[in-house]
């Protein structure tokens, strides 16, 4: 004999709490879904045969459904019981019988207080009663949610930055740490930069490090620089400079020797795209050292549409295969996608990696080369 219990009840409604229906639609004001469930009640035979179990499971049912649920009755007998009334169905009709049943009165109650603490921010309010359970889970910090999106909303194409947020119990660091929720709630990008740019805020500028023998006012000299984006781009470059190297990793970019003629720029991976803006980079013999693998030659590709002249430095198959033990397996396949812009070489060894010919998902990243090995094989001596 298995029929249904009062847990049994519980447990199939309690999945339509678990994802947020319930909660969602009282808060707009809906009438309640009513919920019947069979109850898969003993038959005459099970009843017969352990008539004491099946009294015990109809005074618990009838027990248990006070205030919670409502019970459906059948007759059934025969020669065996005689004529009983057995329940059959459970029916939970209101909102009170399904917290009751749940036990989540405390839960509903704080939810009812973070709908009240909405009532003047409609965007707070919608986004509470289509995330119920993720808006109880924060309930405490709600109230100062509600300041920090006021607070961006009315920010919006100002310029500010975060910093200059001045409100109650509100800072930057409580921004960044639901920046998720807010950024639904503003409709805008929860990506950090992106965020605060989709709102019209302001970011903290860009810096691009450079290494090389620098002039600085006067007959000053430094060894690395690091300016903003809009700062280097008309920079006037040394008449002793004809060469760059940009460099992916920023270990290898502050170890890498230079002759006086060169300088290193440091390039961040998929942030070389910003160097299209510095004309003086046509000027000059561009080298472009990346890791071996899908990335590494789609950046050099990307880095090429702007400099066609760039070469690539330690970028290809002798290095790769010079370097088996020190190979790492590629966690992001390359995209296979043609890269136009590499040379006949540098296009072979990229489809063989998107193609596994060396092995599978291999990639070689440039702090891994054998640091001696990579200092022989450098474009200069």
């Amino acid at each position: 004999m298995s029929p249904l219990t009062s847990k049994d009840i519980a447990k199939k409604l309690l999945r339509h709490w678990n994802n947020g229906e319930l909660l969602s639609r009282w808060a707009q004001s809906e009438d309640f879904p009513v919920f019947s469930l069979g109850l898969q009640p003993p038959k005459p035979r099970e009843i017969s045969r352990d008539f004491t179990a099946a009294q015990s499971w109809v005074s618990e049912l009838r027990e248990s459904s006070k205030g919670r649920y409502q019970l459906e009755y059948a007759h059934i007998g025969g020669r065996l019981i005689g004529e009983n009334e057995i329940p059959v169905r459970a029916i939970v009709s209101s909102w009170d019988e399904a917290w009751k049943l749940l036990g989540v009165q405390s839960q509903v109650a704080d939810f009812s207080h973070i709908l009240e603490e909405s009532q003047t921010c409609l965007a707070a309010r919608q986004w509470a009663v289509r995330h119920p359970l993720r808006a109880l889970a924060i309930k405490e910090d709600f109230p100062t949610l509600v300041r920090a999106y006021q607070w961006l909303d009315a920010a919006r194409d100002s310029g500010r930055y975060l910093r200059e947020i001045a409100a109650p119990g509100l800072d930057t660091k409580f921004v960044e740490n639901h920046r998720g929720i807010l950024a639904q709630m503003l409709a805008v990008s929860r990506a950090p930069g992106k965020f605060e740019t989709d709102l019209g805020l302001a970011i903290p500028p860009s810096l691009i490090r450079i290494r090389g023998v620098i002039p600085l006012a006067g007959a000053a000299k430094a060894g690395e620089v690091a300016l903003r984006e809009e700062d280097w781009r008309h920079w006037e470059v040394p008449s002793w400079v004809t060469q760059a190297l940009v460099v992916e990793n920023l270990a290898t970019y502050l170890s890498v020797p230079l002759p006086e003629n060169a300088i290193a720029i440091w390039g961040k991976g998929f942030a070389v795209n910003k160097l299209s803006g510095f004309p003086w980079l046509s000027e000059l013999q561009l080298w472009y050292w990346g890791d071996l693998d899908g990335a590494g030659f789609e950046i050099l590709h990307r880095l090429r549409i702007h400099f066609p002249t760039v070469r690539s430095v330690l970028m290809d198959e002798e290095t790769l295969l010079a370097h088996r033990e020190k190979w790492v397996r590629e966690t992001k396949p390359p995209s296979g996608k043609n890269l136009g812009q590499l040379t006949a070489r540098e296009a072979e060894v990229y489809r063989a990696l998107v193609e596994d010919r060396f092995g599978e998902k291999v990639r070689l990243e440039q702090e891994r080369l054998n640091w001696e090995w990579a200092l022989d094989h450098l474009p200069w001596k």
